[in-house]
């Protein structure tokens, strides 16, 4: 904001904070252009900008962590995560196919990307669809980002690879 007066410029940010949505949509977008450069051919030539919001059909490995409304963030139990695959991304939502009906609506999504760093969301269910061969594909609405604590990434590493 003001670059001179760090005291005006905190006072700024205050009341200009950036809108949660937006911040989600700038760390799908990242996840999405990772992707997309993966994908693209030496010679492909430049584009304005790297982020869009067509929607991309991938498949990535991801984990869903049930989040219920009455429990405090802190005491949410990573080692009880569902593994699922992508199916689509967009900058507000993501496709998942699974196994399982879940009966729980809100979940943290997380995502390991090409570099193995994980992102967390914090996503509710918008539908539930059969699919053929016993699987639902879920509409997943990105409600923000999650940032969880160090026992919570154990537990999820734990149950990653006792899996």
């Amino acid at each position: 904001m003001i670059q001179g007066f760090p005291v005006l410029s905190s006072l700024g940010d205050f009341f200009h904070r950036r809108e949660e949505r937006n911040k989600v949509a700038m760390a799908i977008a990242r996840l999405m252009s990772k992707l997309d450069m993966e994908e693209m051919a030496f010679d492909e030539g430049l584009k304005e900008s790297r982020r869009d919001a067509r929607t991309r059909h991938v498949s990535i490995g991801m984990w869903l962590i049930p989040a219920s409304d009455e429990t405090p963030f802190e005491d949410i139990d990573f080692s009880r995560s569902i593994p699922c695959v992508t199916c689509d991304l967009r900058r507000h939502g993501i496709g998942v196919l699974i196994y399982e009906r879940l009966k729980e609506t809100r979940f943290i999504a997380a995502i390991a990307d090409l570099e193995d760093s994980w992102r967390f969301f914090r996503v509710s269910i918008r539908h539930q669809s059969q699919r053929p061969g016993g699987w639902y594909h879920l509409g997943l609405n990105v409600d923000g980002i999650a940032e969880p604590s160090t026992w919570q990434l154990n537990r999820l590493q734990h149950r990653i690879s006792n899996r």
